[in-house]
């Protein structure tokens, strides 16, 4: 099963609009990712990289906890309209590669656009949820449906409360 996940975790990274190089974590980032941690005190962060290019910003962290392990990704925009275009052309592209792997649907009251795809595959479930906020778009890939959506759900919140955030999904 584990294979089945890296294999995952490459073509989740793999639909990603291309990254850059290498910068300092901007403070909605790690405010972000203290929320997380804070949330789920016995869920450990073991990767946590920076990556960036002069369309935005991007970070990807893997939490591992007893329950498993789940990729949280988050991509700041610059603008509207290009993170509306990324998240349409990523889903798309996941989706005709899943198609005959996964249930998608839709996931309602988070953010502007919401989705999730979960499948069964080895006796494991496994789920990726897509979201999309003014500029701001996450992506959370776990072995747990309910665990995906317990994440996403706290990354969104942390992103609605967050006074660094407000002004990153002001469109």
């Amino acid at each position: 099963m584990k294979k089945y996940f890296k294999y995952a975790l490459l073509l989740l990274l793999l639909c990603q609009p291309v990254s850059g190089f290498i910068q300092e974590k901007p403070a909605l980032v790690a405010s972000i990712e203290r929320g997380l941690q804070a949330a789920a005190p016995s869920w450990k962060l073991s990767i946590s990289d920076v990556l960036s290019n002069s369309f935005g910003y991007k970070q990807m962290m893997l939490l591992e906890g007893d329950e498993g392990s789940v990729l949280v990704y988050l991509d700041i925009s610059r603008y509207v309209e290009e993170n509306k275009k990324g998240f349409t052309e990523a889903s798309e592209i996941y989706d005709a590669s899943m198609r005959n792997h996964s249930v998608k649907s839709e996931l309602p009251g988070l953010g502007d656009e919401a989705l999730i795809w979960t499948g069964f595959q080895d006796g494991q479930e496994w789920a990726v949820i897509r979201i999309r906020k003014s500029r701001v778009y996450f992506e959370v890939l776990s072995m747990s449906a309910e665990t995906a959506k317990r994440f996403a759900r706290k990354a969104v919140q942390l992103c609605t409360d967050d006074k660094l955030c407000v002004s990153a999904v002001k469109d």
